[in-house]
């Protein structure tokens, strides 16, 4: 008999944020700042080679629009990483197209919070392991962690704690959590 160690490798898996077609940064998430053409960026992180890739579009969950398929196809055909996506996710068969397109993940955020039945069924069809949920939150002047819902531009008095509990007694694959006040900013997680 003898001890073993396991050693626990980190991953890198940036996140991009698309609108209209381009790659943005936010602070905080407000004062969308043009980065590049995605295309462009995807070259980017394949040459690092990073683990994964996020693509949220976060404009189409908040104007509640399809997303752009052709537009995903030309992504997911330039990527050498697996890829998920998130915006617009409001249905199966979106899913179902998103994932057919040469995506391994559906990341929801909105639809999750607005439609819980929709997330149990996308796990029952494709697997804990292709659902993430991304949650943001936001401090309150007292500390505390409440969840912000970015389709509303206000956080709720829902604790972050007791939404990622919630979410992981769904059965999700990943949970995404996304600090509002840290967006950006380069200071941390």
């Amino acid at each position: 008999p003898g001890v073993f160690f396991v050693m626990r490798q980190s991953r890198l898996i940036p996140t991009i944020l698309l609108n209209n077609g381009g790659v943005y940064k936010t602070v905080q998430f407000k004062s969308p700042r043009y980065i590049g053409a995605p295309i462009n960026i995807i070259r980017l992180f394949n040459q690092h080679e990073v683990d994964e890739l996020i693509l949220l579009d976060t404009h189409c969950s908040k104007e509640r629009k399809s997303p752009d398929f052709r537009f995903l196809k030309d992504l997911a055909t330039e990527a050498f990483v697996p890829l998920s996506y998130g915006g617009g996710v409001s249905s199966l068969e979106i899913a179902r197209r998103i994932l057919n397109i040469g995506f391994e993940k559906l990341v929801l955020n909105t639809a999750a919070l607005d439609n819980p039945s929709l997330l149990q069924d996308l796990i029952k069809e494709f697997g804990s392991a292709s659902v993430v949920v991304s949650l943001d939150y936001k401090k309150t002047v007292l500390g505390k962690r409440k969840l912000y819902r970015h389709s509303l531009g206000k956080a709720t008095d829902v604790d972050l704690f007791k939404a990622v509990k919630n979410t992981e007694e769904v059965g999700v694959g990943e949970i995404l959590i996304n600090s509002v006040d840290l967006d950006g900013s380069m200071l941390g997680m």
